[in-house]
């Protein structure tokens, strides 16, 4: 019975040990992100965009507004196709319908981040707007 006492009790230092290493190194290290950047760079089609890491206000100009509720973000502004989506009604009640035509009513939405597809019109002027991320249908 002693002979199976020793390697358990030193099993179970070794595990304690590395836990509480473990868990010390993760809280640093997330400390750590939150204060150096609040901005991420995606690689985008067109290159590298630098992105909010947690946009506030985002508009997508694309009918996946849905996709992009899905992920928890605050939209602000969809085009028509996903404002008249039935499934969208209820969680889209309050946000605006924008186009990428009408660059006034975007601009007065204030966005952290713009979603649109890569056929979106006026994409250099969205982009002097916000941080504007574009992306091919099916690709």
């Amino acid at each position: 019975m002693k002979k199976l006492l020793l390697p358990f009790m030193l099993i179970f230092v070794l595990l304690i040990s590395a836990c509480s290493n473990g868990s010390t190194e993760s809280k640093n290290d997330s400390s750590k992100g939150n204060s150096e950047s609040k901005t991420i760079t995606y690689q985008s089609e067109d290159g590298p965009v630098k992105v909010p890491a947690n946009p506030k206000r985002v508009v997508v100009l694309g009918s996946y507004a849905g996709n992009v509720m899905s992920l928890g973000v605050n939209i602000v502004g969809v085009d028509s196709w996903s404002k008249m989506n039935p499934r969208f009604e209820k969680k889209l009640k309050g946000v605006e319908e924008v186009s990428d035509e009408n660059l006034e009513k975007i601009v007065k939405l204030k966005p952290d981040l713009i979603i649109g597809l890569s056929t979106t019109k006026n994409i250099d002027k969205l982009k002097k707007i916000a941080p504007t991320v574009t992306y091919t249908y099916d690709k």
